[in-house]
């Protein structure tokens, strides 16, 4: 099996200010942006080489997890987000390792040295 990084999450307490960061100093074009009104998240892709940045501003929801995130540590890396060539072996093959896989495919922080790993089905992504 073979893994492709798809993203890396930067999580943010403000993402007007991080976005000027990305855009003015770094000179990248946002090319997906997303407002969930309900939650009140909001989350930018930026694509970076063969990969984008996702910069996230949590919900203020309790049991969000980029929130819980970025109250107990701060700004900063969040997850790094992969593709693999079989998405359901994959996930199988870390829960046979003994690894807490979570149902929207992310391993627990807490197993992977404080950081975020989410799997993606890629039959799921649309096309760019």
């Amino acid at each position: 099996m073979s893994l492709k990084l798809d993203h890396v999450g930067h999580v943010v307490h403000n993402i007007a200010e991080a976005r000027k960061f990305y855009e003015e100093r770094l000179g990248l074009v946002p090319k997906t942006t997303i407002n969930h009104p309900i939650s009140g998240s909001q989350t930018i892709f930026y694509p970076f080489d063969c990969m984008e940045i996702e910069l996230i501003r949590p919900a203020d929801l309790p049991d969000d997890v980029a929130r819980q995130c970025l109250d107990q540590r701060g700004e900063g890396l969040f997850h790094l987000s992969f593709v693999p060539d079989d998405y359901n072996a994959e996930i199988q093959s870390w829960r046979d390792k003994g690894f807490s896989v979570m149902d929207v495919a992310f391993l627990k922080p807490e197993e992977i040295h404080g950081l975020w790993i989410e799997f993606i089905d890629a039959s799921k992504l649309t096309p760019a």
